[in-house]
């Protein structure tokens, strides 16, 4: 009687087959850090950076946190998108620290170095929709 075969005559080695069960692993967890932390810790550092910036020029936290609750979907996005496009490592783990330690000035100055004028602008412009 044939034997089946087993990947094209090639027998898998137990390292092998412990580095895959082990990469798999890994990628779901990354997975589920993206979904469970990255995208909460992504949302609330828009909201404050945009709370920073927005009160650096003289509107209340208030203010900013009725525009932040009253935005549209759409408008959120693209809060985040701007936020999301300075997300690295490091930028993350300076702008976490600085959320937990509620360190406004450090994000006021985080925004004011990272964010690009027409970021600003943007803002400034949902503020403007929302609050206006």
């Amino acid at each position: 009687m044939a034997e089946p075969m087993k990947h094209a005559g090639k027998k898998v080695s137990h390292k092998g087959r412990n580095f895959l069960i082990v990469l798999l692993i890994l990628i779901c967890l990354g997975i589920a850090f993206k979904f469970l932390v990255y995208d909460k810790l992504m949302d609330k550092a828009a909201d404050k950076v945009t709370e920073t910036v927005l009160t650096s020029d003289g509107a209340t936290s208030d203010e900013v946190q009725n525009v932040l609750d009253s935005m549209s979907a759409e408008d959120r996005a693209a809060v985040e998108k701007i936020i999301k496009s300075h997300a690295s490592v490091s930028a993350v783990k300076e702008v976490s620290a600085d959320l937990k330690n509620n360190d406004t000035a450090a994000l006021k100055e985080y925004a004011e170095k990272n964010l690009t004028d027409s970021e600003k602008e943007q803002l400034y412009a949902l503020y403007d929709k929302y609050n206006g």
